[in-house]
């Protein structure tokens, strides 16, 4: 072997070295080692690089063979946001909703203008996954444009230019509110809930900053590769994404791991 290719051999292994170090750091929560963070990290961030390259080539194929959204309505969406508070009322429906999923029975659902909001569920299915679920759905379930493109292909081929029209205002109001709602939540503070003297902790701190980077990064990747796919492909997409995932994997750890 040459110099060459000991320093890339070299170089892959502190890479590697350094993810299983961020998969046990981000496992910690309050000092406390948690198996469920520590598996949850391992399995996203060996799955990421398949993600990544799934969700590029569902972008490069909508905007090669797609009429591109129009993003219409953006001053619309942003008067919703900024004046009525419906980004709050929105994400807390995200929480609420991924608690459904999860066979939660939502207990309270708090919803104001100026002082933010919250819900409360019981526990149920899916376990200390699920509780991740529910508490960062809102930084990456677009819980609107989801159920606007599974329903899509049940409708009629001439209303699609306006139901796409609608798509496209719906992910200019993801656009504006992602990147704020998670810088917002990036923090330690303490404060209390929305009409209410009890005092907690933003979601993402609750769930530990590390942890929270990978799982969004993540899960933002499948959600909107997923539904790119089935605009796209209509509902046979999303086999062909699961499938698109795996092939990505295995292509990017063939050309990895035979160099280690």
């Amino acid at each position: 072997m040459n110099l060459i290719d000991d320093q890339s051999t070299l170089i892959r292994l502190i890479i590697i070295s350094i993810l299983l170090l961020i998969i046990l750091i981000g496992s910690f929560k309050k000092k406390k080692f948690k198996i469920d963070k520590f598996f949850i990290l391992l399995i996203l961030i060996t799955i990421l690089p398949g993600l990544t390259l799934s969700f590029y080539k569902a972008i490069t194929l909508l905007l090669k063979d797609f009429i591109v959204y129009k993003f219409l309505f953006i001053g619309i969406v942003y008067l919703l946001k900024r004046f009525l508070g419906f980004s709050t009322f929105e994400h807390e429906a995200t929480h609420a909703f991924v608690s459904l999923l999860f066979l939660r029975r939502v207990t309270a659902f708090v919803v104001t203008k100026h002082d933010g909001g919250y819900i409360k569920h019981t526990s149920g299915f899916g376990g200390r996954f699920g509780d991740h679920m529910i508490y960062l759905a809102p930084y990456f379930f677009p819980l609107v444009i989801f159920i606007l493109v599974v329903i899509r292909p049940l409708l009629n081929f001439n209303f699609f230019p306006w139901w796409d029209i609608l798509i496209g205002m719906w992910f200019t109001f993801y656009l504006f509110t992602y990147l704020s709602e998670i810088r917002g939540q990036w923090h330690r503070s303490k404060f209390n809930y929305a009409n209410s003297d009890e005092v907690g902790e933003t979601d993402i701190a609750h769930e530990g900053f590390i942890f929270s980077f990978f799982f969004i990064l993540s899960m933002t990747m499948f959600f909107y590769g997923f539904l790119l796919h089935v605009i796209y492909k209509e509902y046979p997409g999303i086999w062909e994404f699961f499938r698109e995932i795996y092939n990505q994997n295995l292509l990017f750890y063939n050309y990895i791991l035979p160099k280690l």
